[in-house]
C-alpha cells in the first residue's frame, strides 16, 4: 500500500513539473511574440527572445527559492532582470531595445 501512494505522490509531482513548465513556455512564447509583431523582430530574434526569457523564468525561480527568506531577494531579482535585458540588447539592437524598455510593462501585462 505504502509503495502505491509513493507512485502516485511521485506521479503527482511529475505531472505538475511537466504542466509547470509548459505553462512557462506558454507565457513566454506570447512575450516573445507580442515583441516580435511590436518591435517588427525577425523570427530568429524572436526564437532567441523566447529561449532567453525562459532560460531567465528558470533562473528566477531558483533565485526565488534560494533568496526568498533573506533581504537579497530583491537585489538578485533586479540582477536577473538586468542579466536577461542585456542580452535581449545584443540581439535587437540600440534602437529597438530603447522601444523596449518603453514599451516593456506592456508586454508582461498585455494580453
Amino acid at each position: 500500500m505504502s509503495r502505491f501512494i509513493l507512485s502516485v505522490i511521485l506521479l503527482i509531482i511529475v505531472s505538475s513539473q511537466a504542466i509547470s513548465q509548459s505553462i512557462d513556455s506558454a507565457v513566454t512564447r506570447t512575450f516573445a511574440n507580442k515583441m516580435k509583431d511590436s518591435l517588427s523582430l525577425t523570427r530568429g530574434q524572436a526564437d532567441s527572445i523566447f529561449r532567453i526569457f525562459r532560460a531567465s523564468r528558470i533562473e528566477k525561480r531558483q533565485v526565488w527559492s534560494q533568496y526568498r527568506a533573506s533581504g537579497d531577494l530583491q537585489k538578485r531579482m533586479l540582477q536577473e532582470d538586468n542579466r536577461r535585458d542585456s542580452l535581449i540588447k545584443t540581439i535587437i539592437g540600440d534602437e529597438k531595445y530603447t522601444l523596449y524598455m518603453q514599451r516593456r510593462w506592456h508586454f508582461l501585462t498585455s494580453n
